[in-house]
């Protein structure tokens, strides 16, 4: 190509670049909560999990402002396995907060919470978050990154180890019947023990909603 044409073609490249840029983040999901009487023009809905349209309802999905932070609660059952260690079951609880920023939404875990642990193979099974806050973000799938995962786990009030780590569970958008969830899955990243270098992965599901009981769903 001519260095003239090549010189030419140079504004035109790096427009089209910044426009890719613009696009992949525009393209990166965000945070949204069903709201009563917000006053926008969406779709409407009759009912606080926003799932039965109407053209008169009072309910509608609205995307969070960057600022201030949604507070949100998480619930469910998840297990830890840990090849040749133990694998635990347990009863999870933890609170953070979400928000939206221009390249997507965000949010953070302030608190996690295990409880009614039971193993097969560890007595007494005892697992405890470290280093919170965890900050996470959406991204496509959809699905939610959580970075800086700490976990101590101990078994007879001795500690076997801390793994440590990131996860990118899949995000289920509510139904009628449930609400956002985080799934966790053998294929959703391992967490790792630094020393012996032993993985563990984590599955199953856990449930998102404000703190207000609101319903969150990822668009």
């Amino acid at each position: 190509m001519p260095r003239k044409m090549y010189a030419l073609l140079l504004p035109v490249l790096a427009v089209a670049a910044m426009a890719m840029t613009a696009g992949a983040a525009q393209a990166l999901p965000k945070w949204e909560v069903c709201e009563k009487e917000h006053g926008g023009s969406g779709t409407k809905f009759s009912d606080s999990e926003c799932q039965k349209e109407l053209a008169t309802g009072k309910w509608e999905w609205v995307v969070l402002p960057e600022k201030p932070k949604t507070q949100v609660v998480t619930f469910g059952k998840l297990t830890l396995i840990i090849p040749e260690v133990a694998t635990i079951k347990c009863k999870v609880i933890d609170a953070g907060n979400i928000w939206n920023a221009a390249i997507g939404g965000l949010d953070e875990v302030t608190a996690f919470t295990t409880y009614e642990c039971t193993s097969e193979t560890c007595e007494k099974p005892e697992i405890v978050a470290k280093g919170l806050p965890w900050l996470t973000e959406l991204i496509a799938g959809p699905a939610v990154r959580i970075s800086g995962i700490k976990i101590t786990v101990s078994c007879g009030g001795g500690v076997v180890g801390t793994w440590e780590g990131k996860l990118e569970p899949k995000l289920e958008n509510p139904t009628e019947a449930h609400p956002l969830w985080a799934s966790f899955t053998g294929t959703t990243g391992e967490l790792e023990e630094p020393v012996k270098k032993i993985k563990a992965k984590v599955e199953g599901k856990d449930s998102i909603i404000t703190e207000e009981d609101q319903q969150i769903k990822v668009k």
